[in-house]
C-alpha cells in the first residue's frame, strides 16, 4: 500500500495591502483559439473566445489553470494548453530576479472575515490549498498554525460553543453569507496530485 506523505503547516503570513518591491504581475494568457472550453473534470463552466485574457494559475500536462468570473465569482477551471499563448511581461528579462524556489503545495488566503464583536469575535480565512507534487499528501487543519502580525491565532476549539448568531459574508462581494455554524470548514483530506481544494479555518 502506498504510504500518503503527510503535510505540515507551521504557519500563514497574512500581509494586508502590501505588495514587496520587484514584485512581478501575475502571468496571463490569451485566448488563441477562436473559442476554448472551460472545464472542471468532466463539467464546462464557461467558454471563454479568441482575444480575452486570464489570468495563469498553473499547468498541468495538457491543460492550465485559469481564473475567470462566473457570475461575478472569480472561478477557477482548466483550457487546453493549445488553445492559449502566454503571454510576455516586457519589464522582465534575463537580468530580472526569478521567483523562489517552486513550491510543491500551494497555498493561499483568498478572504478573510470577522463575525461579531470584542470578546465574541471570531476570525475567519478562506483557503485554498493545491497539491503541486506527484504523490499524494494528508492534509490535517489541525495542524495548521495561522500567523498575523508574529502573532500566532489560536484555532477554535471544535467544542466551543462560537455561534453568536452574526452572520459571516462568503464572498469577496459581501452579498453571499451564512450562519456560523453553516460555514464549511475544511477538514481531513488526502489531495491526490495536481489536486485542489477549498474551505475555512477559525481563530479567534
Amino acid at each position: 500500500m502506498k504510504q500518503h506523505r503527510t503535510l505540515w503547516f507551521w504557519c500563514i503570513w497574512l500581509i494586508f495591502g502590501y505588495s514587496g518591491p520587484g514584485r512581478a504581475a501575475s502571468p496571463r494568457v490569451e485566448i488563441i483559439a477562436d473559442s476554448a472550453q472551460v472545464k472542471v473534470e468532466s463539467r464546462t463552466i464557461s467558454v471563454v473566445k479568441k482575444g480575452q485574457t486570464f489570468r495563469l494559475l498553473k499547468s498541468e500536462g495538457a491543460w492550465v489553470a485559469i481564473q475567470i468570473d462566473v457570475d461575478e465569482k472569480p472561478t477557477r477551471g482548466w483550457v487546453l494548453a493549445s488553445a492559449v499563448q502566454r503571454l510576455a511581461d516586457p519589464d522582465v528579462n534575463e537580468d530580472s530576479e526569478a521567483p523562489a524556489e517552486p513550491l510543491d503545495v500551494r497555498l493561499a488566503v483568498d478572504l478573510t472575515q470577522v463575525s461579531g464583536w470584542g470578546q465574541q469575535s471570531v476570525l475567519y480565512f478562506k483557503l485554498t490549498i493545491a497539491n503541486e507534487t506527484t504523490e499524494p499528501i494528508d492534509f490535517k487543519p489541525a495542524e495548521l498554525e495561522l500567523k498575523a502580525d508574529d502573532q500566532f491565532v489560536p484555532q477554535v476549539v471544535p467544542n466551543q460553543q462560537m455561534n453568536f448568531g452574526y452572520p459571516v459574508f462568503t464572498d469577496a462581494s459581501m452579498r453571499a453569507q451564512v450562519q456560523q455554524g453553516a460555514i464549511p470548514l475544511l477538514k481531513d483530506r488526502t489531495l491526490a496530485p495536481g489536486a485542489m481544494m477549498e474551505g475555512w479555518m477559525d481563530g479567534i
